[in-house]
């Protein structure tokens, strides 16, 4: 990796307000652009950001004005290092995990990971190969690790959102890493072929 994951993350961090609404406007119309999934497409994943990643409050909206069912992550306690996604509607009240990240309450509805139809995903750093490297946990690759089946299973597809100086030349992969099938920075849509 050319760029130290911690210098990104100190960059992503420190852009000011307006970089970060711009951005995220121009992420939002890229993807509109591109959405190729997106018509068929009923269960969806996303994030909440925190620590300057890319916003997505106008995906929520879009995906609530479109009729669509969105998800977002919930760490499971009954689990270590376990993630789940669970049903969100705007308004819906939210709670601190022990990160201090948002998410549904406990007796919110749960899906499937297969059943998911996109998936949009947070990262620190991607390559130009589709992989990428979240905050160190591991959540998303445990929770997408059916995807490494062969052949790779159709859904979801998992989209990165990111800004472009957020991409490095290649990250260390391990056999537990999933890739994306696409990330989506205020610059273009780059897809990936699995």
């Amino acid at each position: 990796m050319n760029k130290p994951r911690l210098a990104i993350f100190q960059q992503r961090a420190s852009l000011s307000t307006s970089e970060r609404i711009s951005s995220a406007q121009a992420i939002f119309h890229h993807w509109q652009s591109a959405k190729t999934h997106w018509p068929n497409s009923q269960h969806i994943g996303c994030y909440l950001p925190v620590s300057g990643e890319v916003d997505t409050a106008l995906f929520l909206r879009e995906m609530a004005g479109a009729g669509k069912t969105c998800y977002l992550p919930r760490l499971n306690d009954d689990a270590a290092l376990c993630m789940v996604f669970a049903e969100y509607k705007m308004g819906d009240p939210l709670v601190k995990n022990r990160f201090g990240i948002l998410e549904p309450l406990p007796e919110a509805g749960v899906i499937n990971a297969c059943d998911l139809d996109i998936v949009f995903t947070p990262l620190v750093v991607f390559d130009k190969r589709g992989y990428r490297l979240g905050m160190g946990q591991g959540y998303y690759d445990r929770v997408f690790a059916f995807l490494q089946q062969t052949p790779r299973a159709v859904k979801p597809v998992l989209i990165g959102l990111a800004y472009a100086f957020q991409e490095v030349e290649l990250v260390e992969v391990f056999p537990w890493d999933v890739g994306l099938n696409a990330v989506v920075t205020e610059e273009r849509v780059r897809e990936f072929f699995w």
